[in-house]
């Protein structure tokens, strides 16, 4: 367990890194950055989108970072993708229409930081 969670550390440690530079009130995004503009093509094809990165979180809300998809067909590769979420309750199921939480159900491009509040 512990070597797989420093195995995902280390993947996700680039994306980390590349939050401390995007400013979304300055308009800079890490596909304008060196090195980090590199990622889109460095990122490896996968059937399904990556799991969000964790970045910041507080008693009532989280900041998670949209790492970039590379899809295995030749289809053009979509440029955003929405978080889902719900209140803890019975049934651990999430599906597109929970979309009780602030910044859930909205498109967000990919390497945007997404800040969920709300939270309990």
């Amino acid at each position: 367990m512990e070597q797989k969670l420093g195995s995902l550390i280390v993947a996700n440690s680039v994306y980390i890194s590349a939050a401390r530079v995007t400013h979304t009130y300055k308009n800079v995004t890490i596909n304008d950055v060196y090195p980090y503009f590199y990622l889109k093509s460095h990122t490896p094809k996968t059937k399904v989108p990556p799991k969000p990165i964790l970045i910041a979180k507080t008693s009532t809300s989280i900041s998670l970072m949209l790492p970039y998809f590379r899809p295995l067909t030749k289809s053009p590769a979509p440029r955003s993708t929405a978080l889902y979420g719900k209140v803890s309750s019975s049934g651990v199921g999430v599906s597109s229409s929970n979309t009780e939480c602030v910044n859930t159900g909205v498109q967000q491009p990919f390497t945007s930081i997404v800040t969920v509040t709300s939270l309990t």
